[in-house]
């Protein structure tokens, strides 16, 4: 037994060389890094269905277009409704509405609202949408026949807010550093996939609203 013992480790002497050479290394691209997120967040979506995390989903998507992306959108829609009141105020009393001129607008265009704050303000909304999960009247652990399969693609939708609305905030801030920081610069910019998916989303709660509303009626 000795003698094997002896053997054994003469030959991992010998191969260890070779051995480190061959060392295998795994790199993660961006697009590996998002596809990893999206899968997490769909398994949980597709385990828990679409009613247990709804909310969340919810509030994210209202965070995100208030914070990340839509900003100026909100701006634009607030400046238009504003800068008309005196037309629509016109129209109502049965004056001409182009005889009356426009108010300034009330948020400057460019205005742009601080980092901070608006990280902040995106946290706030996903906690809020945590907090009201269990207390949200469509709430229910119970799996429907589409419930996994809504689930998995709000879930997935869920983690591709979270993740661009994080890298979208350490852009601007000029990135950071650390090993955490390395991945969120490496993932790359998808923001122009996101409003079509928003549509999607919104295109399905209402076509679930509207069957579910004679169900709404009965009880």
């Amino acid at each position: 037994m000795r003698l094997v013992e002896l053997s054994v480790l003469a030959w991992l002497d010998l191969l260890s060389p070779v051995l480190l050479q061959q060392a295998v290394t795994f790199s993660l691209t961006g697009a590996t890094i998002l596809l990893i997120i999206l899968i997490i967040g769909g398994y949980i979506g597709w385990v828990r269905g679409l009613r247990a995390i709804l909310t969340v989903s919810f509030m994210t998507i209202i965070g995100y277009i208030l914070t990340v992306r839509g900003g100026n959108i909100v701006i634009g829609i607030i400046n238009r409704f504003y800068t008309n009141l005196p037309r629509l105020a016109a129209f109502l009393i049965g004056r001409d509405p182009d005889t009356v001129p426009a108010w300034d607008p009330l948020i400057a265009p460019d205005f742009q609202s601080p980092l901070f704050f608006r990280f902040m303000m995106f946290i706030a909304f996903v906690v809020i949408g945590f907090a009201f999960n269990a207390k949200s009247q469509w709430y229910s652990p119970k799996k429907e026949r589409l419930s996994p399969l809504l689930g998995l693609f709000t879930g997935s939708l869920t983690a591709l807010l979270w993740t661009d609305a994080l890298a979208t905030f350490a852009r601007e801030a000029g990135g950071f550093g650390g090993f955490v920081g390395s991945l969120v610069a490496a993932i790359p910019d998808f923001s122009l996939f996101i409003p079509p998916l928003l549509t999607i989303f919104f295109i399905i709660l209402f076509i679930l609203i509207l069957f579910n509303l004679p169900k709404v009626w009965k009880a």
